[in-house]
């Protein structure tokens, strides 16, 4: 770590951390598994692969010759039972297909090899923190992320339908009977059928939350547009701002650009107390909340009175079916919360889930579907 640090690569403990959170998932753990599993926990820019390759080479190398049996590992290397000394660390990801170079066939062992690398790649993805992903690996997550958000709660109707093979419906049974003269030859079923149940998330757009607030509305994104009719999308920050209608559109890019178009608070401080008040005294009466599963997507800062927002938590809990709250910094290691008014609220609270990676998302889906 401190030769990354002297090469100019910014290592905080966080990132150490995650580094080693990824190692203990994968095995075998061999140089290359330790390479993907450092490189993409401890590398935030393109200029720094360069430098990482670089450093990593050198420390491996390094270990090697202070080895006493370097020289017959490398000797049972070449023989096949590994790799040779210098090779095993790739140099970029494999982007196509694997050919064999003697007849341009595809070699089935090598293309094997690469899709187990491209699995644990994305798992490795997957349980990363958002705030330690690059560009590209960001711009990679979104597009899962919309899918996470198809996934929505629903509960079982009391009408029944036609169809099914375990509830007699003795009305039309016997009314066929009558139709046919009075043999019981058919057999009809009924069924209750799941309906969507009324989603909504509220979302802390201010500054404390710039890393993850745009990964909760792609979330939200992808629920509207599974659901739109029983989905709403609101902004918590300095003011509560409705969303629905800007996210309606199909494109999440297009989506994102709409809401960046509204004044919602992006950006700014918290005052989430006052902002539940505001959406209670608009929204509560409604079939919004009533009955619904809502959803508060926020870190829990607040420079209102701790009173405020612990009874306005209280109040919401009364009026849903399901409360989450889904803090992100809850996902980091070591997190105690501090904030006075999350404290005051979290017993009012139904479930709390982190939210600061695809996992943890993927377990706030899942609790929403149940």
């Amino acid at each position: 770590m401190n030769a990354l640090r002297v090469a100019g690569i910014q290592v905080d403990t966080g990132r150490v951390l995650v580094a080693m959170d990824a190692l203990t998932r994968l095995e075998p753990l061999d140089r290359t598994a330790v390479y993907w599993g450092t490189r993409l926990t401890l590398c935030s820019r393109q200029s720094d692969l360069p430098v990482f390759d670089e450093a990593f080479a050198n420390w491996f190398d390094a270990r090697a010759v202070a080895e006493p049996d370097s020289a017959a590992a490398g000797a049972s290397s070449t023989n096949g039972e590994g790799p040779p000394h210098g090779e095993g660390v790739p140099v970029a990801e494999p982007t196509g297909d694997i050919t064999d170079p003697a007849d341009g066939s595809t070699d089935p062992a090598q293309a094997t090899i690469a899709s187990g690398a491209d699995a644990t790649v994305s798992e490795m993805l997957a349980h990363r923190d958002l705030r330690t992903l690059t560009v590209a690996e960001r711009a990679e997550l979104d597009a899962w992320i919309a899918l996470l958000g198809a996934v929505g709660p629903t509960y079982r109707s009391r009408r029944q339908r036609d169809g099914g093979r375990r509830t007699i419906d003795g009305n039309r049974t016997v009314r066929t009977m009558i139709r046919n003269g009075g043999e019981p030859a058919h057999l009809r079923f009924r069924r209750t059928t799941p309906k969507p149940r009324r989603l909504t998330l509220l979302i802390d757009v201010s500054e404390s939350m710039r890393v993850y607030r745009e990964a909760f509305v792609r979330f939200a994104h992808g629920a509207l547009s599974a659901r739109p009719a029983t989905t709403e999308v609101f902004t918590l920050g300095t003011r509560c701002v409705r969303l629905t209608p800007a996210l309606r559109t199909r494109d999440p890019d297009g989506a994102m650009r709409a809401m960046a178009e509204l004044e919602s608070g992006w950006g700014g401080g918290t005052l989430l107390g006052r902002t539940l008040r505001d959406f209670l005294r608009q929204w509560g009466g409604r079939n919004v909340v009533r009955s619904a599963y809502v959803v508060i997507a926020s870190d829990g800062y607040d420079f209102g009175p701790v009173v405020i927002l612990a009874r306005q938590v209280e109040r919401l809990s009364q009026l849903t079916r399901l409360l989450v709250w889904a803090n992100p910094q809850q996902g980091w290691p070591g997190y105690q919360p501090m904030a006075p008014g999350l404290l005051a609220s979290q017993r009012f609270v139904d479930r709390n889930v982190a939210g600061h990676s695809f996992e943890a998302l993927s377990e706030l889906a899942e609790l929403i579907s149940r």
